[in-house]
């Protein structure tokens, strides 16, 4: 799994795990999804193949899933990540990934003095941080709609 090495205060180093590691992820959500717009983003609750998805990924890594993931949808002129206050381990994993970070909608961690590093999105690629949450870069006209789980996770005890 691929870490970022930004100076963080009480923090895990963002730590990503690549696509290739894993196995390919479900099907995408279709009519069934119910949308609700939101000021940056859609966000929907995930279907049951999306979920045993990425329990198993989470699994993989001695995690697992606390509370309930919400499925995010950003369109071109989408950016951000839904606000949270909470403690702990949080995920994203891309259900949709990008050819180019030029499309936008890369995930990008940012420590104290500012400066930043991030991951372009990557079909079934798992992200796992905590401290500050990072930013989605804005989808740029004409890139592709990017679906993302993210939620919160904690550690398995036995794994």
């Amino acid at each position: 799994m691929g870490t970022i090495d930004l100076d963080r205060d009480n923090a895990v180093r963002p730590r990503r795990r690549s696509p290739h590691e894993g196995a390919p992820p479900p099907p995408l959500p279709g009519a069934e999804v119910d949308w609700r717009d939101q000021a940056a983003f859609s966000e929907a609750v995930p279907t049951p193949e999306i979920l045993a998805f990425a329990e198993a990924l989470l699994r993989q890594e001695g995690l697992a899933p606390e509370g309930a993931p919400v499925l995010l949808r950003h369109r071109p002129g989408d950016r951000g990540l839904p606000a949270d206050q909470g403690q702990g381990l949080r995920f994203a994993l891309d259900l949709t990934g990008s050819r180019s970070s030029l499309l936008g909608g890369a995930l990008v961690f940012f420590d104290d003095t500012g400066r930043g590093a991030g991951w372009r999105a990557e079909t079934g690629a798992l992200t796992v941080w905590s401290g500050p949450d990072p930013d989605l870069t804005e989808l740029v006209p004409g890139a592709p709609e990017r679906l993302t789980l993210i939620g919160r996770a904690r550690e398995l005890v036995d794994h």
